[in-house]
């Protein structure tokens, strides 16, 4: 009785980690949208890159940024967080933002 109970336990403890996770990526994603938009009308408004260019660069950045790490670098001024992504050092303005907060 007192295994099954400690399973129940285990399994109640696991779906909520699992549930805060899920709730944690849907929150993420809209941020996720709304840095690619603001990125790219930087790109598109405030730079000489040509169209090639900044479909390179939107490529280096889905390759770099995803819903889970958008919140170490959502809140960096967009200039700074594209020679960030440019000269790959985007590990050095990552800690804006600490992971174990909520």
């Amino acid at each position: 009785m007192v295994n099954l109970y400690l399973l129940y336990l285990y399994i109640i403890k696991k779906i909520n980690i699992m549930g805060h996770q899920l709730i944690t990526i849907t929150q993420d994603k809209p941020l996720l949208t709304d840095h690619k938009l603001l990125l790219d009308n930087y790109l598109v408004h405030e730079t000489t890159f040509n169209l090639v260019d900044r479909n390179k660069i939107m490529a280096l950045y889905d390759l770099h940024i995803s819903p889970d790490n958008i919140r170490l670098y959502y809140n960096r001024k967009i200039d700074l967080f594209l020679r960030a992504l440019l000269f790959n050092r985007l590990s050095e303005i990552k800690n804006y933002y600490h992971e174990n907060e909520s």
